[in-house]
């Protein structure tokens, strides 16, 4: 994997929804994550599910980039949380947010 960069990504949840509002659905979205890196032979080395913010450190290919995983992860895990949420709209506050890690 020595083309591999590693990227900070983050979502965030738009007013009213949480991603830990379930125990069962904080447990789906950690699964998601490891599905979402094992696709696109990444490596999600590790992340933090807070209830408004999902933070992972990810190692990803130059050829699948920085967007494959994210945009996975934020597509699914928005028809998610909007399925099993009190509210209805916009799950996530606009895109996922991504900042390259230098590691040398």
């Amino acid at each position: 994997m020595s083309d591999c960069l590693t990227w900070h990504l983050c979502w965030q949840a738009a007013y009213g929804h949480s991603f830990l509002a379930q125990p069962a659905l904080s447990a789906w979205i950690r699964e998601r994550l490891l599905d979402a890196h094992r696709r696109r032979d990444g490596v999600l080395i590790d992340f933090v599910l807070l209830p408004c913010e999902i933070h992972t450190l990810s190692r990803l290919t130059a050829a699948t980039g920085h967007e494959g995983p994210p945009n996975e992860i934020g597509s699914i895990v928005s028809r998610r949380v909007r399925r099993d949420g009190p509210i209805l709209g916009p799950t996530l506050r606009g895109g996922y947010l991504s900042h390259w890690i230098e590691s040398g």
